[in-house]
């Protein structure tokens, strides 16, 4: 579960440098991933785009992609309370086999 990930380039260029040498050897990530930020976090939106692009390529890598979840009329801090409770429910929601 990411809430409001705060990635960077260097941040970035290693999560798809991971994604691109697992998908070279071969070998799953075996994740189920929940993204989420909030509506007002306009300066993290363009990173986290990339983050979900990268993490979204690699179905074959073993990655089960939860779409980005964007929190209505919220910043970092405000989007804490929803991400939790809304994370909490997918994870409930998965089916057994995949965790």
């Amino acid at each position: 579960m990411l809430g409001s990930p705060a990635f960077n380039s260097g941040s970035l260029e290693f999560v798809q440098g991971l994604a691109a040498k697992r998908k070279t050897e071969g070998t799953a990530f075996d994740a189920n991933v929940y993204v989420s930020v909030g509506e007002k976090e306009t300066e993290a939106m363009a990173e986290i785009q990339v983050l979900i692009s990268t993490l979204g390529g690699n179905g074959s890598a073993g990655l089960k992609l939860h779409a980005l979840e964007v929190v209505e009329r919220s910043g970092h801090s405000e989007a804490f309370p929803v991400t939790a409770v809304r994370s909490f429910k997918w994870l409930a929601d998965l089916p057994r086999s995949t965790l």
